[in-house]
């Protein structure tokens, strides 16, 4: 009420006029506002009064004229309250403060303003990510590059500021790789051993992180190949290479097929065969297997026979088409498997295609009495020698048997009294191959009233008329031996008894002394003389054998044998074949 009076009083006495512009209670307002501060948010409130009355007192607050367009577009001031509040993005990169000029204008008929500075500091916030910036790559690099080696050049920014602005770089670990700084610059280099074998290529992930908070963090991949030298030699996929071929191969026969690999690539990894020079048998290898130098196939020059060679080796190598080339050999091992190709042969008894083997047997030949004894070889090997011996043909059935495996004829019962005077006999001998081969012998069995047994000289391939004559001079010399022991043992002179003196003569070339014994049918035709007396100039016993084929003309072996031995002296015999 007291105010009101003197406002009257006032009134009457005087008339206001508009002579007090506004006043603002600073002229710089400083203000500091994070750049990522919302639209709306409040700013500052100014406060500007006004001592004039009436309209002349009442303040309107806007943007004066120095206020630039974009502070307006970012900015809004309330014309009643004076808040200035934010009314846009506010970035900090493109604007680290900003001028606000405002007035303050009262609504006298001649309007008066007021003039202040609003200075907004925008603080800034970790709102940009770090950019890795890729200057120089060299790539591919190669394996056997160094540690060192410089790969890619980089730079890094980040439009904040402070620690916001602080990045770091790293890349994963377990890399062949590393990186070196020089402020905002890097280098991408190697470390430790690369190969392409393992990678051919690396994709390697940078990473920078800034320092704020929190931080941010961005990534760039690089890509880095990795290119081959030629520094892995051919592997072969086996230590040893072994190969089993039947024997009688055709020629060009695939032995096997060689393979090596290469790790390397383009023509690093090429890989060509060929055969190691060599020597099989005194022959190249190349007579023999041949290799194709594109594929690894071996194959077989010629037809390889078991019973000639059954096995052999060669060496392969593997090269590369590096350069230098690099190579690696293996050994291939080549065995000859035996086929069946050799029919049985048979010894003895042997037999011709007009006259059969001429075997006697007493008349008085009991059960299981041998005839004789089938002798034969196979060329062969393995099962394929196995050999089995069967009687296939007989003019008396169920006189005879023989061994399967021994070959032994032996007679199944008594010879009957009546029992015709010959038989025929066939035997087959098969062997155990697939399919079996075999071959025959033909048999006559003679009957006598009395026979001596002999005992078949293998050794015996041909007859000689000459043998006849000699025959004849060791049958006179044998027989005049055994004139001298019986003149001897009755006369009892000239020599000590039970000896005898052989005057060297044909095939005797000296004299000895000799107790003489006579046997006969002792299956051999051996002439044994054993030395008792010794020759002159010699001490000690000393002896000489001498031992003819005696054939008579049915093929067998005479069946008489002299011996001419000293009971009483242990003698050194030595045997002179005829």
């Amino acid at each position: 009420m007291e105010k009101e009076g003197r406002k009257l009083l006032r009134n009457r006495k005087f008339v206001d006029t508009n002579d007090n512009p506004p006043a603002f209670d600073r002229s710089t307002y400083t203000v500091s506002l994070l750049e990522n501060a919302p639209p709306g948010t409040l700013v500052v409130k100014l406060n500007a009064s006004d001592p004039d009355e009436g309209s002349n007192g009442d303040v309107i607050y806007s943007f004066s004229s120095y206020t630039p367009q974009k502070v307006r577009q970012l900015f809004s001031v309330d014309p009643h309250s004076g808040e200035v509040r934010v009314n846009g993005t506010l970035d900090y990169e493109e604007a680290s403060s900003y001028e606000i000029y405002v007035q303050a204008t009262d609504q006298g008929p001649v309007s008066m303003a007021g003039h202040c500075k609003v200075l907004v500091n925008i603080v800034d916030a970790n709102d940009n990510v770090p950019e890795v910036v890729l200057t120089s790559l060299y790539s591919p690099v190669p394996e056997d590059a160094k540690a060192g080696t410089v790969v890619a050049l980089m730079s890094v920014t980040d439009q904040d500021s402070g620690l916001n602005k602080q990045v770091s770089l790293r890349i994963p670990p377990g890399l062949p790789f590393t990186l070196n700084s020089f402020k905002n610059s890097y280098t991408l280099i190697t470390q430790g051993k690369l190969d392409h074998e393992k990678a051919a290529a690396y994709n390697i992930t940078v990473t920078a992180t800034d320092s704020g908070s929190p931080p941010l963090s961005s990534q760039k991949v690089i890509h880095v190949e990795i290119s081959d030298i030629n520094d892995n030699p051919p592997r072969f996929e086996e230590p040893v290479y072994s190969v089993y071929i039947s024997e009688n191969n055709p020629l060009g026969a695939l032995l096997c097929t060689i393979k090596a690999t290469d790790p390397d690539v383009a023509k690093n990894a090429y890989v060509s065969y060929s055969l190691l020079a060599g020597e099989i048998e005194g022959l190249p290898v190349a007579s023999y297997v041949s290799i194709k130098s594109d594929s690894g196939n071996m194959y077989a020059v010629r037809s390889f026979d078991y019973e000639t060679l059954r096995e052999f080796q060669v060496v392969v190598q593997a090269q590369d088409a590096g350069i230098p080339p690099l190579s690696s050999t293996v050994t291939v091992y080549i065995y000859v498997v035996d086929e069946n190709d050799h029919a049985p042969q048979i010894l003895y008894p042997t037999s011709t295609n007009t006259s059969a083997a001429l075997e006697m047997i007493p008349r008085s030949a009991y059960a299981g009495y041998l005839v004789t004894k089938i002798i034969a070889i196979d060329g062969d090997s393995g099962q394929n020698a196995w050999l089995f011996f069967h009687l296939v043909q007989t003019s008396d059935p169920g006189l005879f048997r023989v061994e399967l495996h021994t070959g032994e004829i032996r007679t199944t019962r008594k010879l009957g009294e009546d029992s015709t005077p010959t038989f025929n006999l066939t035997v087959e001998v098969r062997d155990n191959g697939e399919p079996p081969m075999s071959s025959s012998v033909g048999i006559t069995v003679a009957v006598v009233d009395r026979v001596s047994r002999i005992i078949p000289d293998t050794r015996r391939h041909f007859k000689s008329p000459s043998n006849y004559s000699e025959i004849t001079l060791y049958l006179i010399i044998a027989l005049s031996a055994i004139s001298f022991v019986f003149l001897f043992t009755i006369i009892g002179e000239r020599c000590p008894p039970h000896f005898i003196e052989v005057r060297g003569n044909g095939s005797l070339t000296k004299t000895y002394c000799y107790k003489a014994c006579l046997t006969a049918g002792s299956g051999s035709d051996t002439f044994m003389f054993y030395n008792t007396c010794g020759p002159t100039g010699t001490t000690g016993p000393s002896a000489v054998m001498t031992e003819r084929h005696l054939t008579g003309q049915s093929g067998q072996s005479a069946q008489n044998l002299i011996i001419l031995k000293n009971d009483s002296i242990t003698p050194n015999e030595v045997r002179l074949h005829g």
